[in-house]
């Protein structure tokens, strides 16, 4: 997700769970989602409801703290080579954009605590993805 600066480590499936993958592809009527037409009328509904979202975090703030922590643990050890994901400065404007469509998705005209604890959980399992990470 580049806009986000995530990067999700996909796996090839082995054994029972690569029969079980194989068998949903082939038995499924279509290839496109069936849910791709609510989710387009979806974003244009939130897009028309909320056209700007306030991003005005308080840096006192418990998620605020534990973001800022977060971040620059992960941002040094990407760079001493102890995280398996590359992380830089830009890992914050990432994890912003992350807290503002956290709020667009709850149709909310402002960035709020639980945007931001909803980021971090995003980047969290983003990074889990990558091996020694």
């Amino acid at each position: 997700l580049s806009r986000f600066h995530l990067v999700f480590v996909l796996r090839t499936p082995v054994g029972r769970e690569l029969e079980n993958t194989v068998s949903r592809i082939l038995i499924r009527s279509s290839r496109e989602n069936p849910n791709i037409p609510f989710l387009r009328r979806y974003f244009e509904t939130i897009k028309q409801l909320c056209p700007s979202i306030r991003c005005e975090l308080d840096p006192r703030s418990a998620p605020v703290k534990v973001a800022r922590k977060f971040l620059a643990r992960k941002i040094a050890a990407s760079k001493r080579g102890r995280l398996g994901a590359p992380l830089s400065v830009r890992a914050a404007e990432a994890l912003r954009r992350l807290c503002v469509s956290s709020a667009r998705m709850r149709l909310s005209p402002e960035v709020e605590d639980l945007d931001v604890r909803n980021a971090i959980s995003i980047m969290k399992a983003s990074l889990v993805t990558w091996p020694g990470s």
